[in-house]
């Protein structure tokens, strides 16, 4: 026999029914907090997401966005201001791809070493790619090319410069009028500044640079003919625990006679070519 008295009966379920209400209405509440922090959450992470895609977009052209490359805003000013890389607006061909003038929508006029479909497909023109980008990632002067950026994209691959509008020294000397304007003192000029930049990569680098191809196509001139040294294509970084041995590369005729038969560079091998 039951001998609870059945007043005490009801007020116990009535109890029981409390406290699983109460369970229930607390984790209806812990649910909906949850529910609502994430959401919360979503609507920053959208914000924020759509803050910098504004951002962007109104930076429409800057040359630092193409560091952190995502296929879009940069990529397409690039092709635009090119045509898709057509050849009128190509300005010169280096060693391992062609080069291009565009000018930005932000008004800024950049050159463009663009590798072809072939020549991205060549193991070592990518590496000579990779290896420019390595070299002047590491290097800030005056007189050494600047790179803006660079594009790894299955349509192509290009690097991104500083624009220097009279070219290469090569092609001022053998034109005879732009020759005329290199009085001695600009020559002069030219000539420290090609040398302040070797010193630069020689002794002022964590770990010496070595060019491996310094020659008169790859110093270029400015407006005001002031000199920047290019093309890193073939630069090399030394390893003083190795002995830096190598193949040969560099233009004939510049190339230190000693590296020909010791294959080890150093940076004599600059000097020399200087």
């Amino acid at each position: 026999y039951d001998c609870e008295d059945p007043q005490d009966q009801l007020e116990d379920h009535h109890n029981k029914h409390s406290g699983r209400s109460l369970v229930l209405v607390i984790l209806v509440v812990c649910v909906t907090i949850s529910l609502g922090s994430v959401g919360i959450g979503i609507c920053i992470f959208r914000a924020r997401h759509h803050g910098k895609l504004e951002n962007k977009a109104t930076k429409n052209g800057d040359l630092f966005s193409i560091w952190n490359y995502d296929g879009q805003i940069a990529f397409e000013d690039i092709i635009e201001a090119t045509e898709d890389f057509d050849i009128r607006y190509c300005i010169g061909t280096g060693a391992y791809g062609s080069v291009y003038e565009a000018r930005l929508p932000s008004g800024k006029t950049v050159a463009l070493k663009k590798l072809h479909k072939t020549e991205s497909e060549n193991p070592s023109y990518y590496k000579s790619f990779c290896n420019e980008v390595e070299v002047l990632t590491e290097i800030r002067h005056c007189n050494i090319i600047r790179l803006y950026g660079y594009c790894l994209h299955n349509r192509c691959m290009f690097l991104v410069y500083e624009y220097l509008e009279r070219g290469s020294l090569f092609c001022n000397l053998a034109d005879e009028m732009e020759a005329q304007e290199l009085k001695w003192s600009k020559r002069v000029n030219i000539i420290k500044g090609t040398a302040y930049a070797l010193a630069h990569m020689h002794h002022h680098c964590p770990s010496p640079i070595v060019h491996r191809d310094v020659s008169s196509n790859n110093v270029l001139l400015n407006s005001e003919l002031e000199v920047c040294v290019s093309d890193f294509g073939t630069a090399r970084l030394l390893d003083p625990d190795s002995s830096n041995q190598t193949l040969l590369v560099g233009t004939y005729g510049y190339v230190a006679p000693e590296l020909a038969y010791t294959m080890s560079v150093t940076t004599k091998c600059d000097v020399y070519s200087f």
